[in-house]
């Protein structure tokens, strides 16, 4: 899979699902309008993967061995720098120093076991209207489309089977 830095945003802005969920997410026409607009070439592709781990050490030490990943821990809020105490952390892998994945700590309710999983995010033209599609079809809609600043917008849905995935319209170069 390649990825051209002229159509997505660096995956260093990228914030997980769960801070999706904690941010707040603006809705209506004005949402509608602020997602970028997809080349159609990308249309379909996978654009990135991301790891919810219960034990984030034990998982970077994990695919560190078995990839060859080399992880490198940042702030959730701003991945640009590493995280302070106390504050919630993510994990950028890379090969050959170029990001190929992330890991989030999976957050839970109080009293039950975080779920373990990698959640992967397919590029689609418009989220809005891939998730009503999704739900018109049978699936689930898990996380209602949402912007995330300075990536694009985002929804979360189950297929038919209840597999999660991951619906994102990415901010473009010319309009983030």
């Amino acid at each position: 899979m390649s990825q051209n830095s002229k159509k997505t945003p660096s995956r260093r802005t990228f914030l997980t699902s769960a801070a999706l969920v904690a941010a707040a997410a603006t809705t209506g026409a004005a949402s509608a309008t602020a997602a970028a607009q997809t080349a159609a070439s990308d249309v379909g592709a996978v654009w990135w993967s991301e790891l919810q781990t219960a034990d984030p050490v034990r998982a970077r030490a994990f695919y560190a061995a078995v990839m060859g990943w080399t992880p490198k821990v940042v702030a959730l809020a701003d991945q640009t720098r590493a995280p302070e105490a106390g504050e919630k952390e993510y994990t950028l892998f890379s090969s050959e120093s170029r990001e190929v994945a992330g890991a989030a700590q999976a957050e839970a309710a109080p009293g039950s076991t975080p779920e373990a999983l990698w959640l992967t995010y397919i590029q689609v033209a418009n989220v809005d209207l891939a998730a009503l599609k999704a739900v018109e079809l049978g699936g689930k809609l898990l996380e209602a489309p949402a912007d995330v600043p300075n990536t694009g917008r985002i929804a979360v849905i189950e297929d038919l089977e209840g597999v999660r995935v991951a619906l994102i319209t990415p901010v473009t170069a010319a309009s983030g």
